[in-house]
């Protein structure tokens, strides 16, 4: 979906909310995992710590390469105002020279 937006054109400022890309030892700070359903607790398995910190670096294929790409997205597309909301240190180290990207 941001992809999308970014290549409408349509837009000089654009918030991206909730961009955490499952970091390791990172908190899933949308639920707890006490919260889980006990078959979604299964389908978790090893994913995620008791306390409810991300287990692995990468989940459904985000990660490294996920945060390499959106890194070019915003630099390519520069004529864009970014603001993000995101718990992710790798990706806020990332962007944290680019004049376009603001984190909140």
């Amino acid at each position: 979906a941001l992809t999308c937006i970014i290549l409408s054109e349509k837009y000089e400022k654009i918030l991206i909310a909730g961009m955490d890309l499952n970091e390791k030892n990172q908190s899933v700070y949308y639920y707890s995992t006490d919260e889980y359903e006990q078959h979604e607790k299964k389908k978790l398995g090893d994913q995620y710590t008791v306390d409810g910190k991300q287990n692995k670096d990468i989940i459904h294929a985000q990660g490294p390469e996920l945060r390499k790409y959106i890194l070019y997205l915003l630099k390519k597309h520069d004529n864009i105002s970014y603001e993000i909301i995101s718990n992710n240190n790798n990706l806020k180290r990332m962007c944290r020279n680019l004049k376009n990207v603001k984190f909140i």
